[in-house]
């Protein structure tokens, strides 16, 4: 009783659910508030969850279809500050947030069409980049909002075997079994480890495809399935939890267990 009242006391005046009081020290959002979009997705999946819904679910429809933007997508100001004005990630958030109410998406055709053409980025590995502005090439966490979005609308990638074939390449799937972050136009643009949050973006998309990840499979990873499943067992932390990184000569010192690590 407890948690579900704390969730339901975080929704605000205008329907939105705040990440925790204060959370952007006292500066507020383009709309006027601190309300967003993820923190809105999170308490409404964990209400219905807990058999219930927010107390004003109407309001929070209606914080949710204000933020969407000419092209479909929804704001991402929440997170980019302005750098993108829309992402794969808040669109994710509202589109899946209305789902959990049994809202009907609006202009749901429009939402496909520019969901779908964030697989387009310049150099056409087949991931899905996560915004024009700020990160404008593919990657894991890219591709598993571009997947997760499109099927909840009932589409798929324009092209889903180049999906599998970036998540597999050296973009994706490291030699030590899990999946890394993603690095730019550049593979040189960044250290290269794998993490726990991507790893099971990677996963959860290929299942989405239909195309989970074997042993058969080619990978820098000798045995992309084995390999990843024996990586995620090695972050398990002697308190149980599990850790977000493995240690590696990029990341050497040893990840505490993290909550979203081990869900």
């Amino acid at each position: 009783d407890s948690l579900v009242a704390w969730l339901k006391a975080m929704q605000q005046p205008d329907g939105g659910f705040l990440e925790a009081v204060d959370f952007y020290n006292k500066k507020n959002l383009p709309w006027g508030t601190m309300s967003a979009l993820e923190p809105t997705y999170w308490a409404v999946k964990t209400l219905k969850m807990l058999g219930t819904e927010p107390d004003r679910p109407g309001d929070a429809v209606r914080f949710i279809k204000a933020r969407q933007r000419p092209s479909g997508a929804f704001d991402a100001y929440e997170v980019s500050w302005g750098g993108a004005r829309e992402a794969l990630y808040s669109t994710f958030w509202a589109v899946a947030a209305l789902k959990e109410m049994g809202e009907p998406i609006p202009d749901s055709a429009g939402i496909v069409q520019w969901a779908g053409s964030m697989q387009d980025t310049r150099a056409l590995r087949g991931g899905f980049r996560l915004s024009v502005d700020n990160f404008n090439y593919s990657s894991t966490s890219g591709t598993y909002y571009g997947v997760r979005t499109l099927a909840l609308l009932g589409a798929a990638p324009k092209r889903p075997r180049e999906v599998k074939k970036f998540l597999l390449s050296s973009y994706g799937q490291e030699a030590d079994g899990g999946f890394e972050l993603g690095h730019g136009d550049n593979w040189n643009n960044f250290d290269h480890y794998s993490l726990m949050q991507d790893t099971y973006m990677a996963l959860n998309t290929l299942e989405i495809l239909g195309m989970p990840l074997r042993d058969s499979d080619t990978s820098r990873a000798a045995r992309p399935a084995a390999d990843c499943a024996r990586w995620i067992a090695s972050l398990q932390n002697p308190d149980g939890g599990f850790a977000r990184i493995g240690g590696t000569d990029q990341t050497p010192l040893s990840s505490p267990s993290e909550m979203r690590a081990t869900w």
